[in-house]
């Protein structure tokens, strides 16, 4: 990710980054209402608080103490899917050389790196991290953007896509009960 980030800022230093993993369903197209200005250092996405790292070295988010020592990893957002400002990226690969590497990429770039950088999260609504059966709306438009499949079969994306093309808004009472007692 590290090279292909520096690739991004050299050769396109005026552009939005939108990490994307291959098992996500998304509309691209509510991306764009959604980006910030290019010169706030922020990243969009669905953040993680308070996560400790897994230190067990046959997970494949082993996350070494020698690595990284605190109880707890920084906030940082749910890797299959964020949107990152082009002076958070130069912030990020400003500040890269001076930590170690691990392989949890968001944690690592956008917790430890953003956190580092003076970075600000930003939580997006639309960026999902499950399957849902209704959406919040505005206008009688739905306002989620993506979710994970979790899998990349053809078929399973593809039922993935339906669903999230017909999805309902919510009722009243329910948008008030997942929104205030969930921050959904």
């Amino acid at each position: 990710m590290l090279a292909a980030y520096r690739w991004v800022h050299e050769n396109h230093p005026r552009k939005f980054i939108l990490k994307m993993d291959s098992d996500i369903v998304a509309f691209l197209d509510k991306i764009e209402p959604v980006l910030g200005n290019p010169s706030d250092k922020t990243v969009q996405c669905h953040p993680y608080t308070g996560t400790v790292p897994d230190r067990n070295s046959s997970s494949p988010w082993y996350v070494p103490e020698s690595v990284y020592r605190e109880y707890y990893l920084p906030d940082y957002c749910s890797g299959p899917l964020y949107l990152m400002s082009p002076a958070a990226l130069a912030a990020i690969l400003q500040v890269a050389p001076e930590e170690k590497v691990f392989e949890v990429e968001d944690a690592f770039f956008t917790g430890v790196l953003a956190a580092k950088a003076g970075v600000v999260m930003e939580k997006i609504r639309g960026i999902w991290v499950k399957k849902k059966e209704s959406q919040p709306c505005v206008n009688n438009k739905g306002t989620v953007i993506s979710y994970p499949i979790h899998s990349d079969d053809p078929a399973r994306l593809t039922e993935a896509w339906k669903h999230l093309r017909q999805l309902r808004c919510r009722y009243p009472v329910e948008h008030f009960i997942l929104t205030f007692l969930y921050n959904d």
